[in-house]
């Protein structure tokens, strides 16, 4: 938690600096972090929903308690064709919830890693622009 403050703080700190000393690099840099802000939400409501979908019908805990309770009954229904058909199609089920999460969990991983390297491209293209046509002085743009 203490993490998580730091880095709020130090983020919303480095955007007011940012406007102070240079407000057209400041606004950029405001503007791409509402915008990674809003896709990593929306990614984040995306899996939240079949994560939620998938715990809910996870009844390991449950299974799990029942064959410690019952292993001889256990081992007598795993010879029927029938259970362990039933048993199949419980675990392909979660697995198709667990695959359909699974991309737009990697979008949001690479989105958040690629953030920092993205967003200093952009903004030093910007200021770079800036310094050329002579809308802003070096030291107040890369301050």
């Amino acid at each position: 938690m203490v993490q998580i403050v730091n880095n709020l703080v130090a983020l919303v700190v480095a955007l007011i600096l940012g406007v102070v000393y240079c407000w057209q690099v400041g606004l950029l840099g405001v503007a791409l972090m509402v915008i990674v802000f809003i896709a990593i939400v929306v990614l984040a409501k995306f899996m939240d929903k079949y994560n939620d979908i998938a715990i809910k019908e996870d009844l390991s805990g449950q299974l799990s308690i029942e064959i410690v309770e019952q292993a001889r009954t256990i081992q007598l229904l795993t010879r029927e064709e029938h259970f362990c058909k039933l048993f199949d199609e419980k675990l392909d089920h979660a697995l198709k919830l667990q695959k359909r999460s699974g991309p737009s969990e990697a979008i949001n991983f690479a989105i958040t890693m690629a953030f920092p390297y993205i967003s200093d491209t952009v903004t030093y293209g910007f200021g770079i622009s800036l310094i050329y046509y002579a809308h802003a002085a070096p030291d107040t743009v890369f301050a």
